[in-house]
């Protein structure tokens, strides 16, 4: 393995701190005030900074602030002083040749957050629901072999602990991997393999599952909706790929070099709720800049006209939303153009589009969903990842609310009409099911019938117009960019969203929440 020599942090200086018609208009000649810089002069030390200098098998060391540091908004920065508590995960993969496989490690530092002492710890093995094969083979806790068992049809691997972790302690985990790599779409969405001239893979990492107050969350994916729930973390992910292959990834690239045929990359991102790979010979990059983030647009030459228009659409979306909701936490943003099921789906730090829009030529439609699915993938950049929530459990929380936010882009962006023109997307959805008002906060699995799509992504967003006026349009604002700063990096839940929402508006939103979100 390639190590790479960084020495240990004594002290950071931080210094300043998928939807449907709208209309076809061309982007306005000013965009939204760019995002503010914000001054922070809480600078961590080497004595107030929880840090674990540990390094692991191959060198690189445990809670190291710097490998992130850069990832990040000067904002954002001092979140890497609770590094230490965060789950951290070192990876080495490497890609076939032929793209057929690739093999890979996984060190994970695993501090025991809980009220209770742990025995067991779970791990999700996605690949394996979407078609690919991942066997673990290797599986060690602090250097000692561990008993291992796969458990709902391989997507879910439980580790006996040789020791107990009581809270506060540390374990660090070890795993050896090995998967294939489909060309077959498989899963949800079709998001894992290589298709088109495209590699994806997604949550392609052995994934710790949540522990919260109901207990570990690992059972195997349902056939609804998307598949993760993950705490932020941090991340560390040394690739070696074949040399044509251009690389997109979540985080940013800390190095890179090529040797006979092979690249390899080592990449950082964090806090994030997963780390995504994808590459591609053909990739063309567009770049912008927007404040202290590099935005890059990914797709093909042929496309270049598309390419650029998914540009501009990001950049847009990123400074409407960071404008009303707090800045966007890194320092890239990357948006790919790659072939699935879905028309859009949503990582930290990158959005993957489905090709189809990108030919233009092929349908006047394809301009008008490749803006509004962008705007709500970038959404997502809030509305999932810098506010988690169980996406199988509670999927409105995410969904919903990113349909409603894609709306005030709209309104933000082009003006009202636009935005009453674009929520006919949310009615069209909603008539499938004949506007049926089937609650909207139930589980994924529990929507019957493909009633999921019409109430997430159609009833739902008609909720927070509701909440909105109920609580009124200012208080409404002030309660969103507020409930992003409580839960930032942290897990949110419909009565969190509740509590809040009351504690906002001073009033009781009993009877809207039973109208909308509870089941009877």
């Amino acid at each position: 393995m390639k190590k790479i020599i960084v020495s240990l942090l004594v002290s950071i200086v931080l210094l300043s701190a998928c939807t449907s018609p709208k209309p076809d208009k061309t982007m306005p000649a000013s965009t939204p005030e760019p995002m503010v810089e914000v001054t922070n002069t809480d600078i961590p030390t080497e004595e107030t900074q929880p840090v674990q200098n540990n390094p692991d098998q191959d060198g690189f060391a445990w809670g190291e602030s710097q490998y992130y540091l850069d990832g990040l908004i000067k904002e954002q920065q001092p979140v890497l002083v609770e590094l230490a508590n965060f789950n951290e995960y070192h990876v080495w993969v490497t890609v076939a040749n032929n793209l057929s496989q690739f093999d890979g490690r996984l060190d994970l530092r695993f501090v025991n957050q809980e009220s209770v002492i742990l025995d067991k710890i779970y791990f999700h093995l996605y690949p394996n629901y979407q078609g690919a094969a991942l066997d673990v083979f290797q599986v060690l806790i602090n250097d000692v072999q561990a008993d291992w068992a796969y458990l709902a049809d391989n997507t879910i691997l439980e580790i006996n602990l040789p020791e107990s972790l009581n809270p506060g302690e540390t374990a660090f985990v070890t795993l050896d991997f090995t998967s294939s790599i489909p060309t077959v779409m498989g899963g949800n969405y079709g998001l894992f393999g290589y298709f088109n001239g495209v590699l994806v893979l997604d949550t392609f990492i052995p994934t710790l599952a949540v522990y919260d107050d109901t207990g570990w969350h690992a059972k195997k994916p349902v056939p609804v909706g998307d598949l993760s729930y993950s705490d932020a973390a941090f991340y560390l992910v040394e690739v070696t790929a074949p040399e044509e292959l251009i690389l997109v990834t979540s985080g940013i690239e800390l190095e890179h070099t090529v040797e006979e045929g092979k690249q390899v990359a080592l990449f950082s991102a964090g806090p994030a709720r997963d780390f995504y790979l994808a590459g591609s010979s053909s990739f063309q990059k567009w770049q912008g800049q927007i404040g202290e983030v590099t935005v890059n647009s990914y797709t093909f030459p042929e496309f270049e006209d598309a390419g650029e228009l998914a540009l501009n659409f990001a950049e847009t979306a990123l400074s409407v939303f960071s404008t009303r909701y707090g800045n966007y936490p890194y320092t890239e943003f990357d948006v790919i153009s790659s072939p699935m099921q879905a028309l859009g789906i949503e990582y930290p730090g990158i959005t993957g589009i489905a090709l189809d829009l990108y030919r233009l030529d092929e349908s006047a439609n394809n301009k008008t969903y490749l803006e509004s699915v962008i705007a709500h993938e970038v959404g997502h950049q809030w509305f999932y990842n810098l506010v988690g929530n169980d996406q199988v459990l509670e999927p409105w929380i995410d969904e919903s609310v990113t349909q409603f936010v894609t709306g005030v882009y709209y309104e933000d962006t082009y003006g009202l009409p636009a935005a009453v023109q674009y929520r006919t997307s949310w009615d069209s959805r909603w008539k499938r099911v004949d506007r049926e008002t089937i609650p909207i906060g139930m589980e994924a699995i529990d929507y019957f019938d493909n009633s999921y799509s019409p109430i997430i992504y159609g009833r739902g967003p008609y909720f927070l117009m509701e909440l909105r006026d109920t609580m009124g349009r200012g208080t409404f604002d002030i309660f969103m960019r507020t409930y992003v700063e409580t839960y930032q990096w942290k897990i949110a839940t419909t009565e969190g969203f509740r509590q809040l929402a009351e504690e906002t508006c001073a009033c009781d939103l009993t009877a809207l929440f039973e109208e909308w979100v509870y089941e009877e």
